[in-house]
């Protein structure tokens, strides 16, 4: 008897595998509240790593997969379908009617040759240029008129000229920040349809001007970032703009998630946000989902936790708490922040929905080579050498 007890326990434990730490943790533990509840026979542990992604792929090859694993959808999934490594779950979508209240964009990012594979979690907006509103208002610049990146050049150089504070702050402790800036800068200088054609990899070559031109307007919005970046890490780049080192800080909208909860320093009257300069009429994507590898163990549990992970209550929670947007189209946003509320206008409104490159728009192998080209260019500034770096690594037919 104890021994069917033992195997009984086992049988209903469901390990997720995922990197919401920090202030992401509450999100985390507040999506698998409402999951617990729901699903009461499941023991659903936690495991978490900054790196989960490699974390899980060593995890599947060491044939101790977790029964849930936290990722980016979209293209950073293709590695994972090319291997047969996870699991689908069409039917558990059909069966929840998740095909009738999901985004046609979330479905798209978790959907292969017609298969559901994943479950997404949130969407996010690249795409924003934050504001610190005393700063800009001592320099007598007007972010809503900024609709380009030469409007956005001469604002940092007012910025300089009549306040104390630095133009613009990016973190540089690790490339993906400038990564992130150069993406949406790709997207200013070209137009939605030359974005996806660069990243789908055909002919990257094709758009080679706009990758040096990226590059070029990186270069120069970095001479307005303070030489003491190198050393800060994203979170606390956004102290010090929150503090008035910094007039403008360009990230996704996950840096708003963080500055919806500081205590004395409000939307609308502290800080706003636009977007990106020449993106006005575009959404930059970004996403989580949660996906059950092929070879987990204890399949019906493990898809009956996956299935509440997606439902409403469960999205609601977690998007409100963390402060992304619900991939569902039936989940109130009445207790969103109006930060929030605004992006989800942003999304419904845009006239173009583009895949960023996190994760979405190009594979890992690719997204690598880029970083690591970013880095480079960070320390070594060569436009042509890195132009030609990154185009390598977006060339699919090399």
């Amino acid at each position: 008897m104890p021994e069917r007890t033992l195997r009984t326990q086992a049988a209903s434990t469901v390990d997720i595998l995922h990197h919401f730490v920090g202030r992401d943790q509450q999100a985390m533990d507040a999506l698998l509240e409402t999951v617990r509840r729901n699903v009461p026979d499941a023991n659903v542990r936690q495991r978490t790593n900054p790196n989960v992604s490699l974390q899980g792929k060593v995890d599947i090859l060491r044939g101790k997969p977790p029964s849930i694993l936290e990722t980016w959808p979209g293209r950073n999934l293709e590695p994972y379908i090319d291997a047969d490594v996870v699991a689908d779950i069409s039917p558990m979508w059909e069966a929840a009617g998740y095909t009738e209240t999901y985004f046609d964009r979330a479905k798209d990012a978790v959907r292969f040759d017609s298969t559901y594979r994943a479950i997404p979690t949130n969407m996010q907006r690249q795409n924003n240029l934050f504001f610190n509103r005393a700063v800009v208002e001592r320099a007598g610049v007007n972010p809503s008129s900024i609709t380009d990146v030469a409007a956005l050049v001469t604002a940092l150089e007012a910025v300089e000229d009549e306040t104390d504070a630095a133009g613009l702050l990016v973190p540089q402790k690790r490339p993906w920040p400038s990564l992130d800036v150069w993406d949406m800068l790709v997207l200013s200088h070209g137009t939605a349809d030359a974005y996806d054609r660069l990243f789908r990899g055909d002919d990257p070559q094709r758009d080679g001007n706009l990758v040096r031109e990226a590059l070029s307007s990186l270069a120069t919005l970095a001479s307005f970032v303070p030489d003491d970046a190198l050393y800060d890490d994203w979170q606390a780049g956004l102290d010090r703009f929150v503090d008035g080192e910094a007039a403008f800080f360009a990230m996704g909208d996950w840096a708003g998630g963080v500055l919806k909860n500081r205590d004395g320093f409000d939307y609308g009257t502290d800080w706003g946000c636009v977007a990106f300069p020449g993106t006005t009429q575009t959404f930059q994507l970004v996403m989580d989902a949660f996906l059950m590898p092929s070879t987990a163990t204890n399949t019906e549990t493990t898809e009956d936790v996956l299935r509440h992970v997606g439902s409403a209550t469960a999205i609601e929670r977690f998007t409100r708490t963390r402060g992304a947007l619900p991939p569902r189209e039936d989940v109130s946003l009445d207790r969103f922040s109006p930060f929030f509320r605004d992006q989800m206008d942003a999304y419904r409104s845009a006239r173009n929905h583009v895949d960023a490159t996190r994760g979405l728009g190009i594979a890992p192998d690719q997204r690598v080579g880029v970083l690591t080209a970013i880095a480079t260019f960070l320390s070594e500034g060569d436009v042509d050498a890195t132009a030609t770096q990154i185009l390598t690594a977006l060339d699919r037919e090399k």
